[in-house]
């Protein structure tokens, strides 16, 4: 059996002396005395005992002791959890706490520390060597600190490196949900770290990221942006706006005389050629034959960007089997006003759902920036929902099914469909959601159709022409009381901006 001897707490000697290694203290058993820093600085343990070190000693009764084993327990594992890092550390000589090496004989804790500089806020310091690091590498899910201290004690979720983490902590999101507009931490976090600066959708934001104008002081001859962003876009120079052509398209003609004719599936070719400037065309690499075909439309957004529809990115979303064609009339031709640009970046609007065609989005970034003229000429972005009585037109190289001019870009105008009969359609019946619309006639004929995916449904408002839907999917083409659904751009606006400014 051990026998314990209990001491009163009644501290007879402590001993506290400098040495080359760093203060020496002495704590008789029974005792607490609390060990400390200037402020800045930090507790290192460099050695801790608990037993009897000397035969005489001035702890009270020691010299009583009439066995003891000569042993000492190192204590230093324990003196470390305790202490280590600390600004101010008390501790308590006890068998309650330390391994007692010598029963029946009073030991004394004996610890060696220095003290060192601490880190700064910014910084996280390892327990082991007192080692500085990035706070962001605190519960990363990776071990920074040669202990692991900066991964002990983390109560909050682990992210990946392409996901971004909340900041109480409750989940991680995928980074691309990051200042795109929409809440995704219940705390907002992730539209409020270090998220650019916000412009609604009538306003211009200035290229320095400093401040927001209304879209009609752009290009008004007045300077109203600190590095004149607003006068100086090549834009400007050419049309004074977006959605604006130099090139006027002729909707009726001799050969089309009711707009109700202009149709891609039926076959009238826009004319004059260019005159939807921003209609960019997308070719994707045939791996067997090394060519590029056509592949899908899109809508160039600004000399750098166009958008598209998330689903022509099925075969593959490598930006490598991607090129970009402005100023393009011809189908398969090359032509004197082309812009050919390679793409090197694809985003596509996230999608968690089952429904492959909701939130079919996309957008892509060239590898040099369009020559804005004539031919290439961005179109606005949207500024309010699609209304039935809006004045829209389709446009796109795709399947016109066997009724001519399949090499050359067509158009047809395309009336909006009211949502909720939209829905009520036999085959498109509760199909249709909110990042959705619907774009036809009762009687059919017009149509997008194959190989349109991803063009302009471009509506007017006034003098320019916005860019109000992306073609995205339908049942069949051209057929009676099956009108097309469209992605609808303008719940998208916030995150394309987003997008455009990363």
């Amino acid at each position: 059996m051990h026998i314990f001897i209990v001491f009163s707490l009644f501290i007879a000697f402590t001993t506290l002396v400098e040495n080359i290694e760093g203060k020496r203290v002495a704590i008789c058993q029974g005792d607490r005395q609390t060990i400390s820093c200037k402020k800045n600085r930090r507790l290192q343990i460099m050695t801790a005992t608990y037993g009897l070190r000397r035969t005489r000693n001035k702890c009270r009764n020691a010299n009583r002791a009439v066995s003891w084993c000569g042993k000492t327990n190192n204590a230093k594992t324990k003196v470390i959890q305790l202490c280590q890092s600390k600004q101010d550390c008390e501790l308590f000589s006890s068998n309650r706490v330390f391994r007692d090496p010598c029963p029946g004989t009073s030991v004394i804790l004996t610890v060696v520390f220095r003290c060192v500089r601490g880190c700064n806020k910014n910084k996280f310091q390892c327990v082991g060597n007192l080692k500085c690091i990035p706070k962001s590498k605190r519960c990363d899910g990776k071990k920074d600190c040669k202990d692991g201290s900066d991964e002990d004690n983390c109560t909050t979720v682990q992210c990946k490196s392409n996901e971004f983490k909340c900041k109480n902590g409750e989940k991680c999101i995928p980074i691309t949900k990051k200042c795109d507009g929409y809440k995704d931490c219940s705390d907002n976090s992730d539209e409020l770290a270090n998220c650019p600066l916000k412009c609604r959708a009538n306003q211009f934001k200035c290229n320095d990221g400093k401040k927001c104008i209304p879209n009609n002081r752009k290009c008004n001859g007045n300077t109203d942006c600190a590095d004149g962003s607003d006068e100086a876009s090549a834009i400007c120079k050419i049309a004074g706006a977006c959605g604006v052509q130099q090139i006027k398209p002729k909707l009726e003609r001799p050969d089309c005389p009711k707009l109700e004719a202009l149709r891609i599936v039926g076959g009238c070719d826009v004319r004059p050629p260019h005159s939807w400037p921003w209609t960019i065309q997308l070719r994707l690499n045939d791996a067997d034959t090394k060519t590029f075909n056509h592949e899908c439309g899109a809508a160039l957004l600004s000399e750098s960007f166009a958008l598209t529809a998330s689903h022509c990115f099925l075969s593959s979303d490598n930006p490598k089997d991607w090129k970009a064609i402005g100023g393009r009339h011809l189908k398969d031709t090359n032509e004197a006003n082309n812009q050919a640009r390679d793409v090197i970046k694809i985003v596509k609007f996230p999608n968690d759902g089952d429904n492959i065609l909701d939130k079919d989005v996309a957008i892509i970034k060239f590898d040099k920036p369009m020559t804005i003229n004539a031919y290439v000429t961005p179109i606005c972005l949207p500024v309010r929902e699609p209304a039935v009585n809006d004045e829209c037109v389709v446009a796109g190289w795709g399947d016109v099914q066997e009724t001519g001019n399949e090499d050359k870009l067509k158009n047809t105008v395309m009336p909006i469909v009211d949502t909720n009969k939209c829905n009520g359609t036999e085959d498109l019946k509760d199909q249709i959601t909110p990042y959705m619309f619907c774009a036809g006639f009762q009687q059919g004929k017009n149509d997008a159709c194959q190989g349109d995916s991803g063009g302009p449904l471009m509506c007017k408002y006034r003098n320019s022409w916005y860019l109000q839907g992306l073609v995205s999917w339908g049942v069949d083409c051209a057929q009676p009381m099956l009108p097309g659904v469209y992605a609808n751009v303008f719940k998208f606006v916030s995150w394309i901006r987003n997008q455009m400014e990363l």
